[in-house]
């Protein structure tokens, strides 16, 4: 799935349309407080994915390669690779 294997995994699988700025920035905030995690999101809708990525480049360029996206999977696929997450954050 792309995670590093020394990180605490913070996962949001809620649909990307969701996420505001509001939400973003507290997610900056733990991963300033928290240097050795990820944030691992569920990819869709494209315009929503991109939309996240061009407001974390622009206000957290240097926590980027944190940021870690995962494709849509089957529900049992889905709900085993849960169990990777360490913490899972809402909206």
């Amino acid at each position: 799935w792309g995670l590093p294997n020394d990180a605490v995994v913070l996962a949001c699988f809620n649909t990307l349309i969701k996420l505001r700025p509001t939400i973003l920035r507290r997610w900056v905030n733990i991963l300033r407080r928290a240097p050795n995690s990820v944030i691992w999101l569920l990819r869709a809708p494209k315009v929503a994915e991109e939309k996240v990525v061009k407001w974390w480049r622009e206000n957290a360029p240097d926590l980027t390669q944190r940021l870690i996206f995962t494709d849509g999977a089957p529900k049992e696929e889905h709900i085993r690779r849960s169990g990777l997450a360490d913490l899972f954050l809402d909206t």
